[in-house]
């Protein structure tokens, strides 16, 4: 090419330079102390990065599977909601119960007073010719075990009644 200058230079140093080219394509950054730190801090930093990496991997699984999650809580949820509906109900209902059961034994223990206080008449109605019972001011006199009649069990609910008792209805 005309119009470039050329130098001669000994071979020696041409091998010199391309040595040199090979040295510091190899370690660019030399064997220096200041190269070596450089060197070792970008080996620190991608470590750092690949771990940082590695951690936001991580986190977008958990935030995926936390996703699906919620999707199925979305869906699941109306089904808790009348699963609470029906077991408000259903004490609703077992309070109703125990509220009937409460009136029923109450109405049993009214009917067998009424009861014992009609066989306690008709026992002192049957004995005409005794004497009424003594005052209760004075020194009761209790009667002897056949001067008063013995009850029968109260009937099962729907069982024949005993005679000259109401027979005994099963309620509803």
């Amino acid at each position: 090419m005309p119009g470039d200058e050329f130098e001669i230079v000994p071979k020696k140093e041409i091998e010199e330079l391309k040595k040199d080219i090979e040295g510091i394509k190899k370690d660019p950054l030399g064997s220096a102390p200041s190269g070596q730190n450089l060197s070792g801090s970008m080996e620190k930093l991608t470590k750092s990065m690949n771990n940082m990496f590695e951690l936001f991997k991580v986190a977008n699984k958990e935030i995926k599977e936390e996703a699906g999650s919620l999707e199925f809580m979305k869906q699941i949820g109306p089904f808790f909601e009348n699963l609470n509906k029906k077991m408000d109900q259903i004490l609703e209902q077992h309070d109703k119960i125990a509220d009937g059961i409460v009136a029923i034994a109450d109405l049993v223990k009214q009917m067998k007073e009424e009861s014992d206080k009609k066989a306690k008449k008709d026992a002192v109605a049957a004995r005409p010719n005794l004497a009424p019972p003594a005052p209760t001011h004075t020194t009761p006199s209790v009667p002897g075990p056949a001067a008063v009649p013995r009850m029968a069990p109260a009937p099962a609910i729907g069982q024949a009644p005993i005679p000259g008792r109401p027979p005994i209805m099963p309620p509803g």
